[in-house]
């Protein structure tokens, strides 16, 4: 028995619906290219162009909150200053790649690194689900490969939030000291440093032994050469 012919109306439709699908992978991957070329070349602008907010800062002026912030360079701060960081939230900085496995392991809540939380202050939002967090995984490696760590260091001293509507070291320098950040002390880096860990509108004192931790961290820094990075 002769086989039957597909009707012609079917074989259009399955050829259209193939040019279809074609054209819309097209499109997909023109879009992923488009984006990646646009984010490596923010990336690259950063490098030399400070940014003047973050997406974090943009959502408190939403929402009708006040901003404070002011940049200061890293060549004007002393160096105890972004030490005392890396010994609070982020000790082998100048080691990784972006994440640091140890951390993460060993911590329940992430163990989130200065690079990614440099990311996430800066182009992401507060929620922290999955899609934040992959979107988090895919630029941390790009930040790492266009800037230096002392670049990243640098953004993350100006952007980081040391109190509700404080962004950067030099308006919480400002703000806890009545001085600039280019002439607090060690302790006074310390405190600063050990405030990020904590919910409050005022420092953690000189003695509190948050304080002390990253003072010792700062000396433990140095003595194992995990400075190098930062050290301009």
């Amino acid at each position: 028995m002769p086989r039957k012919k597909q009707p012609i109306d079917s074989e259009v439709s399955e050829k259209d619906r193939g040019s279809w699908l074609r054209s819309v992978y097209r499109l997909a991957v023109a879009f992923i290219f488009a984006l990646a070329a646009m984010l490596m070349a923010v990336f690259a602008i950063l490098t030399v162009l400070d940014p003047p907010i973050t997406s974090r800062m943009a959502a408190d002026f939403l929402r009708g909150e006040k901003v404070e912030k002011q940049w200061v360079s890293a060549d004007e701060l002393p160096l105890h200053l972004p030490l005392a960081l890396i010994a609070a939230e982020d000790a082998n900085f100048c080691l990784h790649w972006g994440f640091d496995k140890g951390a993460i392991l060993a911590s329940t809540t992430g163990g989130s690194s200065i690079s990614q939380k440099t990311v996430r202050d800066l182009f992401l939002w507060r929620e922290g689900g999955w899609f934040e967090r992959l979107l988090e995984t895919a630029l941390v490696p790009v930040a790492e490969v266009i800037w230096s760590k002392r670049r990243i260091s640098e953004i993350f001293m100006n952007i980081t939030e040391f109190a509700p509507g404080i962004y950067g070291v030099e308006m919480a320098s400002q703000k806890f000291f009545d001085r600039s950040a280019s002439e607090i002390s060690e302790t006074e880096s310390a405190q600063l440093a050990a405030s990020l860990s904590v919910d409050a509108l005022a420092l953690p004192a000189a003695d509190d032994s948050r304080v002390r931790s990253i003072l010792s961290g700062i000396q433990l820094v140095r003595k194992d050469q995990r400075s190098a990075c930062v050290d301009g």
